[in-house]
């Protein structure tokens, strides 16, 4: 986790995805901290099994997988983050790489802790079983019937299906997020519309996945 100061005194963080796990990761907090102790216990409660323990005194070949990286990587930067002020005051501005969007969520409050570990826990498992089947969900190679093998390729819509976003050409009105917020209701996370239909928070994201093979841009 990164903690940006900026010139008038309001601070943004930026929390770190899959990859920055490291042995011996929390057990400083553990040690030196009742507070951070108790979260990572209720980690290991929700979790099923003592994460705390592999993050500790496990190896770093214990750490890469998948179903213990990412859990281990979202406690580590909420309860670094929640250590250095455990009465919950709100931070000015978050971010987060991949993984770190959740923890980013947490840490403004959007979700709760809870709620945050489960849907980590649940993203990690999907994963892990992808890698088990050969494939990799993280990874911009994937095995999926009209994906091109070449990376680059990728970046010319090489690839099965396609990704739709209101404001953009093949839905350019924003008034249909209505639509979406009726029936998604997203309001229980925290999203909300302006009067000009845009997204709050900002730098929030809605679209419609599409992974039909005759899901192209403009065939909506």
């Amino acid at each position: 986790m990164f903690l940006l100061r900026i010139s008038y005194m309001k601070h943004a963080y930026v929390f770190p995805g899959q990859g920055s796990q490291f042995p011996g990761m929390g057990s400083e907090h553990y040690s030196n901290s009742a507070f951070a102790k108790r979260l990572f216990e209720q980690a290991n409660d929700i979790l099923g099994f003592r994460i705390s323990d592999i993050m500790f005194s496990g190896s770093e070949e214990d750490l890469k997988q998948t179903d213990v990286t990412q859990p281990a990587v979202f406690l580590h930067s909420v309860i670094a983050f929640k250590s250095i002020d455990p009465s919950g005051a709100k931070p000015d501005m978050v971010a987060g790489h991949s993984l770190g969007e959740l923890s980013a969520l947490v840490a403004n409050g959007t979700l709760s802790f809870e709620a945050g570990l489960n849907l980590v826990a649940i993203r990690a498992k999907a994963m892990q079983r992808a890698r088990t089947d050969g494939q990799r969900l993280d990874a911009p190679q994937r095995d999926a019937g009209d994906d091109a093998a070449d990376v680059q390729k990728l970046f010319h819509k090489r690839y099965r299906g396609c990704r739709y976003s209101f404001g953009y050409p093949a839905c350019p009105e924003l008034e249909d997020q209505v639509k979406l917020f009726e029936l998604l209701q997203p309001e229980r996370i925290g999203l909300s519309l302006t009067e000009s239909f845009q997204l709050d928070p900002e730098q929030s994201t809605t679209a419609l996945m599409v992974h039909h093979p005759a899901g192209k841009y403009f065939n909506i």
